[in-house]
């Protein structure tokens, strides 16, 4: 029970000092993985899905197809990297502890199965990567979420279009509606108030003596309320 509403909440707290890799379970992580993917979901549109009996609602939002598809990626390049660094001998093995890892980090829920820090440096940068951007607004995930990193890509996108052929109409569109330049500049301003108080927070842990990697991602850690 406490497992359960640790993952719906994505808060990650676990009655094991190892978190889940105490009970060695695949089923108990399938489980868990369904259900912080879930909860890093925008709320709104579960609600519509299931409550209101519309599942299409899910797959019409351009922020869910987003978030998900770049959590595939990022589980089959870290399967990959495990495989291809001699750190596993077994690919289902691999994929497991990839994708409750992703999930995990993703999400912002902090479960863990295995120590990501004996893992190569490819893994730890893409896990870093997915506790940035983590899930969608409207969940209980933290970090910058997908939906103002797919704002602020595409407003960039709009940007060059504009700078090749000033005199067209450049608009900006998610989930079928128009994003004023006004929501765009906010989720610039966002990102990049986000990104400064990360690296001023890392700067001081390691003036107070952390390593580089220590202090950078403890700073990550802390102001995207992400579990590891």
């Amino acid at each position: 029970a406490t497992n359960a509403m640790s993952a719906c909440s994505t808060c990650g707290f676990c009655t094991r000092n190892t978190s889940i890799a105490f009970y060695s379970n695949p089923a108990a992580e399938v489980v868990l993985i369904v259900t912080m993917l879930s909860a890093g979901l925008n709320f709104g549109i579960l609600f519509l899905a299931y409550i209101k009996g519309r599942p299409n609602y899910i797959w019409k939002s351009d922020t869910i197809k987003v978030f998900l598809s770049l959590v595939c990626l990022a589980i089959i390049i870290i399967t990959t990297d495990l495989m291809a660094n001699g750190q596993y001998s077994s690919f289902g093995t691999a994929l497991r502890d990839a994708s409750f890892q992703v999930a995990s980090i993703s999400t912002t829920t902090g479960f863990a199965t295995q120590d990501t820090t004996a893992w190569p440096p490819l893994c730890m940068s893409v896990l870093i990567i997915c506790s940035l951007i983590c899930g969608c607004s409207g969940s209980t995930s933290g970090g910058i979420k997908i939906d103002r990193a797919i704002l602020a890509a595409k407003g960039i996108i709009r940007k060059v279009a504009l700078t090749v052929e000033p005199n067209t109409i450049q608009v900006v569109r998610i989930d079928g509606r128009i994003r004023p330049p006004s929501q765009i500049s906010d989720a610039f301003c966002y990102i990049i108030c986000y990104l400064v108080f990360m690296f001023v927070f890392a700067a001081i842990y390691i003036a107070f003596g952390l390593d580089f990697t220590t202090g950078v991602t403890a700073s990550i850690a802390f102001i995207g309320n992400v579990g590891p």
